[in-house]
């Protein structure tokens, strides 16, 4: 009878041999991401982040360690799914760090360079409902 081979008798140091070149470009293009959301948030102290959990903790701890803490939050989370999903097979974490690499490079370029060339719509309908909440906390309404 063959023996299944389990996710936990791997040693890290097999899985880092296995994707180390993917783990390093997902954690750099992390890096990349936190260190443009500060920028941005220091430049521009009334921008708006989109991720929910990242403006959230943006709220409580600030432009600084808010952004920080999220993507070393968001890289942990991220290394734990790929992970578990190394389990079965090794396509689950390549797709996942090729996701989260592409999606951090994205949001970094965009915080930098792309803000100025244009606007996601998605971006512009959470604008819209950001104003009419905050309007409607005033007392004001606009419909």
């Amino acid at each position: 009878m063959l023996k299944r081979k389990i996710f936990l008798e791997d040693s890290p140091t097999d899985y880092w041999k296995t994707y180390r070149v993917w783990i390093v470009l997902f954690i750099l293009g992390n890096i990349c991401d936190g260190a443009s959301t500060v920028h941005f948030m220091l430049v521009d102290p009334t921008a708006w982040e989109l991720h929910p959990v990242i403006a959230l903790i943006v709220w409580f701890l600030g432009p600084i360690a808010g952004p920080l803490l999220g993507i070393l939050a968001k890289a942990l989370v991220g290394l734990g799914v790929a992970w578990y999903l190394h389990r079965f097979g090794r396509l689950g974490p390549i797709c996942l760090f090729l996701v989260g690499i592409v999606m951090s490079f994205w949001a970094d370029w965009y915080n930098v360079w792309g803000v100025s060339l244009y606007t996601p719509r998605f971006s512009n309908l959470v604008a819209v409902l950001v104003v009419l909440r905050a309007n409607s906390v005033r007392g004001i309404s606009l419909l």
